[in-house]
């Protein structure tokens, strides 16, 4: 996520468009918390991390994953858990008509 964040800072976008995929034309707590957290350390807030992952915890979609399709691979639940994981971005830009996703590491 901070990653993330320091990469559209960087751009200084007029727009930033957040949108939380969600499942199956389903919402998902996981997906949503993200943009919220997303939105708010855009704005410069710091929210609370684990705050955070105890409402993905309780949420109905990390126990669904979890009864569900729980087979040997980290669920998206428990991916959600891990904030911050990964030092860099993802673009994403269309190379000959397809969408093509790149890790971005922010300059520091």
């Amino acid at each position: 996520a901070e990653a993330t964040v320091q990469a559209v800072l960087r751009d200084v976008p007029d727009v930033v468009s957040i949108v939380a995929m969600g499942a199956w034309e389903q919402r998902t707590d996981e997906d949503e918390l993200c943009a919220y957290y997303l939105y708010n350390r855009l704005e410069g807030r710091q929210p609370d991390k684990e705050a955070i992952k105890a409402l993905v915890r309780t949420g109905n979609t990390y126990a669904w994953y979890l009864k569900d399709y729980l087979d040997g691979y980290p669920t998206d639940g428990e991916i959600g858990l891990h904030i911050d994981a990964c030092p860099f971005a993802i673009l994403v830009q269309r190379e000959n008509g397809i969408l093509v996703s790149r890790p971005v590491v922010p300059i520091s």
